[in-house]
């Protein structure tokens, strides 16, 4: 029957709504933070490759260093051997490592900020990341008490979808057999009221007043 039919596809959506109140937490927590070890791992990757770049200058800017310090020597010992050409080519060559050393000095500085900021961001992921891992178990230990106290104070009620089906479906029978009911009962035909003229026992002064009549219509 269509009705019947309905009341499936109405219990069907109400246990589909009731299956989304009811679900557990615990996989989507699980998903949350497997999604915050990827975020982690490409944090991971963005800090290591910013400390590379840092190490990278800082190591540039120490070559450059050694460098002018050696031909700062060379220009001294040029001086003592009174050959200016040479200490000239020597203190021209130290101006051009310290020049380099002083640029890339610049470029270290930001690269150590931005390093610093990324290893800064990558240990709050790794302390927050760490703080969902142990609320994951809180969640769903209480998730679970909340549902062991809604079993306790309705322990009756939609036991199963098949008991709620159950119910709904005589609910619709009884009504069915109600109609029928009220259809067979309003085809009945009434019994016939009784007729005053076949009463059996006659009013005196009734009967009186009509003999008196009768006479008057034939003087």
């Amino acid at each position: 029957m269509r009705l019947l039919k309905r009341i499936a596809e109405i219990v069907s959506a109400n246990m589909t709504d009731q299956d989304a109140r009811e679900e557990d937490p615990g996989p989507s927590l699980e998903q949350a933070v497997n999604d915050m070890d990827a975020s982690i791992d490409a944090a991971r990757k963005a800090a290591a490759t910013a400390l590379a770049s840092e190490k990278v200058l800082a190591g540039r800017i120490a070559e450059h260093a050694r460098g002018a310090e050696s031909w700062g020597r060379r220009a001294e010992e040029a001086v003592d051997q009174g050959n200016d050409d040479d200490a000239r080519a020597a203190l021209t060559q130290k101006k051009e490592h310290l020049e380099r050393s002083a640029a890339l000095s610049d470029e270290h500085a930001v690269a150590r900020d931005h390093s610093r900021r990324m290893r800064r961001r990558l240990e709050t992921m790794l302390v927050r990341r760490d703080e969902a891992r142990r609320s994951v178990a809180t969640i769903e230990t209480r998730h679970c008490a909340a549902r062991a106290r809604q079993e306790v104070m309705a322990p009756n009620l939609d036991a199963t979808p098949f008991d709620k089906f159950d119910r709904m479906t005589e609910k619709v029978e009884m009504a069915e057999a109600e109609a029928d009911a009220m259809r067979e009962l309003s085809g009945a035909t009434a019994p016939p009221a009784e007729s005053p003229a076949v009463q059996g026992d006659h009013d005196a002064d009734v009967e009186a007043e009509l003999a008196r009549l009768k006479r008057a219509a034939a003087g």
